[in-house]
């Protein structure tokens, strides 16, 4: 860089002259590489010197901020004197305004060339003098390299490993940085590398975190002070032995603590959430303590995606009619299912007249109901510029949040039985993930029936005036009736064939990212034995009720 702009033009002379002699050139192997680089492209024209110096600009500019970048964010400042880092700051400011400038339209290839031809050290021609631009290129010309040689200065300063060798330039870096960032699990590293001793240690979504776990960098030298963040009314550690979790293996150091009434600090603003989906976590989950911030609270926060008050900021949709059906571990509802599918469609078409941008998340606590609303939208709408929807498992979704959240709760039964989805930290992730719109799908006489907080949820949403039957909506209620139709159908066939059923198998994997369906054969004995086909039965029976009814 410090070359190109103290002898721009003799360089530029000199590829006019490669140029034009190329074809006699009688040069070295590397000198005629060389030579093919600067004239690569040019089909025997000469680019204008404008030309020559923007591509010279670009080709150096990249790997020198990259080069910023990685020593301001790699190096700490006690490495580093005061000065060279406020110049390597200073570069970065100086290279992007002069790059706008020799970029602009108005730049004249004849003019510039006269300018560059001066070093910065002369004064300036009068026959510059009116011309702005000119003037401006030349002061930052000089800045540019007035910092670019003091930083050339300063460089033997930094004793800087001469070797590409990853393991010496990982060793040189842990030895002086002031600053890690890592997992807990994966801090164990720390303990076997030479680093100075570190005195304060913060640790993110402490609450998630296994107590063991959080040992690893807390025993870390020289730690004198440690900060834990995180939220005990969501989701803590998953743990898959169920005896291990009744003794407590799950349990953060940060729920420990507070359960010791160690102090601690609440953040008490949410930036996230419409106030009209706050009002129930907030009142369920942290005593009221949470205020909305002045963003959410403003009247261009609220977002209307759809015609009609059913589907507002924060509405609850209650299914009538579905039928849960049980997939091995898992729970599926194909009428919410079908109900989701048809609010999804509205949203697209909407998104289509107003091109409004949205982000939407399908929520559900069961994975093979995510599963099977991915496999009804399939591709559908994949590379759609400015609407996208994303498809998950409550856990899965922890962390995340997007415009609108469509909660399918799936469950519905006379008894009230809602399975680990009544755990309220659960609960308190799957109402928090939405900014502008959540929209809840239940079936309101399980959720009540199940004396859990979804209970109170949709006495909630019934008291507030934000509870809405499916069956409101046209569209939805013709959704529902043509799936109920094809379980009819799909029980018919099961019921009817004499010789041998179908059975399949689905298989998961944790946050119902993928599935693989396997089939095998039953005789009319076997299937007759299986809970799976008297399940079928009891469904079809049911369904076949609830649309005579």
């Amino acid at each position: 860089m410090i070359d190109l702009l103290e002898d721009c033009v003799s360089q530029y002379h000199i590829y006019v002259e490669k140029l034009e002699e190329r074809e006699d050139c009688n040069v070295n192997q590397s000198e005629e590489k060389e030579c093919r680089k600067e004239t690569e492209g040019s089909k025997g024209e000469c680019k204008p010197f404008l030309k020559y110096v923007k591509e010279r600009f670009k080709r150096a500019v990249v790997p020198l901020r990259n080069c910023i970048f990685i020593f301001c964010t790699h190096l700490p400042k006690s490495y580093i004197s005061e000065n060279s880092f406020q110049d390597m700051v200073a570069l970065k400011i100086l290279l992007h305004t002069f790059g706008t400038l020799l970029f602009k339209d108005n730049v004249v290839s004849e003019e510039l060339e006269k300018l560059f031809s001066h070093s910065v050290d002369e004064g300036i021609s009068s026959a510059f003098v009116g011309k702005r631009y000119l003037l401006q290129l030349h002061q930052r010309r000089s800045e540019c390299l007035s910092v670019l040689r003091n930083l050339w200065n300063s460089l033997d300063e930094l004793n800087l490993p001469c070797t590409t060798s990853k393991l010496l330039l990982e060793d040189f870096c842990f030895k002086r940085a002031s600053l890690f960032f890592s997992t807990a699990s994966s801090s164990y590293k720390l303990h076997s590398v030479e680093i100075k001793p570190l005195n304060f240690l913060v640790i993110d979504e402490a609450a998630q975190l296994k107590e063991s776990e959080s040992t690893i960098p807390l025993q870390l030298a020289g730690i004198n002070h440690a900060v834990l963040i995180g939220d005990e009314c969501q989701l803590p550690a998953m743990v898959a032995s169920k005896i291990s979790d009744e003794a407590g293996f799950g349990r953060s150091l940060f729920e420990r603590l507070t359960s010791l009434n160690h102090s601690k600090h609440l953040l008490n603003v949410q930036y996230r959430m419409h106030p009209s989906i706050s009002l129930f976590p907030n009142l369920q989950f942290y005593r009221n303590q949470i205020l909305d911030g002045a963003n959410v609270k403003s009247k261009s926060y609220e977002k209307h995606y759809l015609p009609g008050t059913e589907l507002g900021p924060y509405s609850f949709i209650n299914i009538i009619g579905g039928s849960e059906e049980f997939i091995y571990h898992s729970c599926r509802n194909m009428v919410e299912v079908s109900v989701v599918i048809k609010i999804l469609q509205k949203l697209y078409k909407a998104w289509v007249g107003s091109k409004q941008k949205v982000s939407i998340g399908v929520v559900s606590p069961y994975t093979a109901q995510a599963v099977a609303i991915r496999k009804k939208i399939g591709s559908e709408y994949e590379n759609k510029d400015g609407f996208t929807v994303k498809v998950k498992s409550i856990d899965g979704f922890q962390g995340g949040e997007e415009d609108i959240i469509i909660i399918s709760t799936v469950r519905c039964n006379a008894g009230g039985s809602i399975g680990f989805i009544s755990k309220p930290q659960r609960v308190n992730v799957a109402l928090t993930r939405a900014r502008h719109c959540l929209w809840i799908l239940g079936n309101e006489r399980t959720l009540i029936s199940s004396e859990s907080i979804w209970g109170a949820l949709v006495c909630d949403a019934k008291a507030r005036q934000c509870f809405f039957n499916a069956d409101e909506d046209r569209n939805v209620a013709k959704a529902r009736l043509d799936i109920g139709k094809e379980l009819v159908e799909i029980g018919a066939e099961s019921l009817t064939s004499t010789n041998q059923r179908g059975k399949t198998t689905l298989c998961y994997d944790k946050d119902g990212e993928t599935y693989r369906e396997e089939r095998s054969t039953a005789t009319d004995s076997e299937a007759a034995a299986d809970p799976m086909f008297n399940s079928t039965l009891n469904r079809l029976t049911l369904t076949f009720r609830k649309l005579l009814s």
